[in-house]
């Protein structure tokens, strides 16, 4: 379930987010609205990066990489880890297309999959409603162990759920060997919201151990009171967002894992969240957490039938899912083939680089 980690920024209202939401001049909200090819929609670029600097720009639709047509990211990432030296990468932008030539490793820019001439889509919101009754009396305390091949222990995730005077409470560590393309990664995310069926608000914080960072960050549902969240985050330090912009993104993820396990376990149950970067002053693209229904999966040798909770990009894309036992218990959370599985405390930490070790939620 994890990945990343975060003082708190009191939001202003919604309104003033709503004021940044770029206008259909943005060159990647008209990709969006009329996608130029069938391919991988760049919704940003990392700066300093392979991309950046090769004049990548958000908007831009990654058609082929390595003579492969690219229709999602699982099999971008296929391609990737195949290739070998330099790969040409094919893009399109309004009514043309270039080519650039990565070098191994990073490329640096995030995408969703879009179609030309159909305009991306998520499942409809619906009024969602969670349950937090689970938690009466029965703080969770859990581990689950970090895999990348579904068999070797890479690293854990520690979680801590209560309610306390109202009060939902998550706490999170995380850390991982992602080996040569991910590196150490150690951090630890703080999550609060009103523990009610409708709740306001939820806010975060994120601190990364070995990265010496810290951000913050707030989700508010929408003043109409639907299902439809937007979630503001950003670090104390601009440096930071400069050499790692990701933690609007990451906060997102962790206040959504947090709402799967609380979510209606019926077929459709459906909100709507976009992450907003003050730093920046940009909205987002829109994602979505559906109930895609139950099934059967194997976990500890046994069949279980859990609820399939996915993290849904534009387009209906999933970018991670969580399996939701009848008890609101998340069992596996896949991230595009990398997983953590629940388990105990003793096998999540076996084998592993002191640097990982519990620091903050022991």
């Amino acid at each position: 379930m994890g990945r990343y980690a975060l003082p708190f920024l009191l939001v202003p209202l919604l309104a003033f987010a709503l004021a940044a939401e770029p206008t259909t001049a943005d060159p990647l909200m008209e990709a969006l609205a009329n996608p130029p090819a069938t391919g991988m929609l760049v919704t940003s670029v990392v700066p300093e990066t392979q991309a950046a600097k090769l004049g990548v720009k958000p908007g831009d639709v990654l058609v082929s990489y390595d003579g492969v047509a690219i229709e999602s990211i699982p099999q971008l990432s296929q391609v990737k880890a195949a290739a070998t030296g330099a790969v040409k990468a094919v893009f399109a932008r309004k009514d043309t297309s270039f080519t650039v030539s990565f070098a191994p490793g990073s490329i640096g820019i995030h995408l969703v999959a879009v179609k030309k001439g159909e305009a991306p889509k998520l499942a409809p919101a619906t009024n969602v409603e969670f349950d937090f009754s689970s938690l009466d009396g029965k703080p969770r305390d859990d581990w689950f162990a970090f895999t990348f091949d579904g068999k070797t222990v890479a690293g854990f995730e520690h979680d801590r759920v209560r309610l306390l005077s109202g009060r939902l409470h998550i706490q999170r560590e995380v850390a991982f060997d992602g080996g040569e393309r991910w590196g150490l990664n150690h951090f630890a995310v703080t999550v609060v919201a009103s523990a009610e069926k409708r709740p306001q608000t939820l806010r975060t914080t994120f601190i990364g151990p070995l990265a010496k960072m810290r951000a913050s960050g707030e989700i508010r549902r929408a003043p109409d009171g639907t299902a439809e969240w937007y979630h503001r985050a950003d670090t104390e330090d601009a440096s930071i967002v400069k050499r790692f912009p990701m933690p609007a993104n990451m906060m997102a993820d962790y206040l959504i894992e947090t709402l799967a396990s609380f979510m209606p376990r019926e077929k459709g149950a459906c909100i709507h969240f976009r992450p907003f970067v003050e730093s920046r002053g940009q909205l987002n693209l829109p994602s979505a957490l559906v109930c895609t229904g139950s099934e059967e999966i194997q976990y500890q040798g046994e069949t279980v039938q859990v609820w399939r909770m996915e993290r849904q990009g534009l387009g209906g894309e999933s970018t991670a899912t969580y399996y939701v036992d009848g008890e609101g218990r998340i069992l596996i959370g896949d991230y595009i083939g990398v997983k953590v599985f629940r388990t105990t405390k003793e096998e999540a930490l076996s084998g592993l680089n002191p640097k990982l070790l519990p620091l903050i939620f022991k």
